[in-house]
């Protein structure tokens, strides 16, 4: 069977089809409306017999890409919920539907591709997620700051001379020039974050990166860290296949 799944976050969504557990086609698509984007992905899947959406997106947009997928590919849309103990992961002080798709299903990624190991979970994107899961499958708890862009953003909106260039270099380290410190100290703030809380977990924790800034931090990173960049689709297919398996 083929499968088409898609990862709609805030500000791009990403999409691959699975056939027989391998992945035989993915992209990214940059948000534009629904319809648009769902036509941008069958410029590149001819068909697909299913289809599995996750999304951070509010639930007027959810709504209007389940329909626009199910008219354009005539297929139903299938859509996780999170819930407790799930894949092995187990989110005991709050609701896990209260930490937000993402990162539920970045935990459950890395879980199923690391089992019974202590991870923290760094989801780069419009924001930065830092969550950590025990041995035991046990949410320890996490973090929400700004993601790179955000950060740059925020400075811009804030400054009149400060004029962010299209495409941003961002090093790690000290500079001269203004716009250059503002978008290494960004990547500096991110970069020493991750360092600083995976020294107080410990050497066995394995740090996994994903999300869309998550290559970059992996490249300026002083400790070892692993980068997956599709962890929040290995979360995907372990959430659907278990409410497969509870039909």
């Amino acid at each position: 069977m083929s499968i088409l799944e898609i990862d709609a976050g805030n500000t791009r969504l990403k999409w691959r089809v699975t056939k027989q557990g391998d992945v035989i086609a993915r992209g990214v698509v940059n948000n534009t409306s629904p319809e648009d984007m769902v036509e941008a992905i069958a410029g590149e899947v001819e068909s697909t017999e299913e289809c599995w959406l996750a999304s951070v997106r509010g639930a007027e947009v959810i709504a209007a890409l389940s329909l626009a997928i199910q008219k354009r590919f005539s297929v139903s849309v299938q859509i996780p919920k999170p819930e407790n103990g799930v894949g092995g992961l187990f989110v005991n002080e709050v609701d896990p539907a209260r930490l937000g798709m993402d990162r539920w299903l970045a935990m459950l990624g890395a879980r199923k591709l690391y089992p019974d190991q202590p991870v923290m979970v760094v989801d780069s994107g419009t924001a930065l997620t830092l969550d950590v899961v025990n041995g035991a499958g046990v949410f320890q708890g996490g973090l929400i700051c700004p993601g790179l862009k955000t950060m740059l953003k925020a400075m811009a909106d804030s400054a009149d001379l400060l004029v962010m260039p299209p495409e941003p270099v961002l090093e790690r380290g000290l500079t001269f020039a203004s716009i250059q410190a503002v978008q290494n100290g960004a990547l500096t703030m991110a970069v020493s974050l991750v360092e600083r809380e995976a020294e107080r977990f410990g050497q066995n924790i394995k740090v996994i990166l994903c999300g869309g800034d998550g290559q970059l931090l992996a490249g300026n990173m002083a400790i070892p860290v692993q980068l997956e960049p599709e962890l929040v689709f290995e979360g995907l297919s372990v959430a659907l296949k278990n409410a497969e398996r509870e039909e």
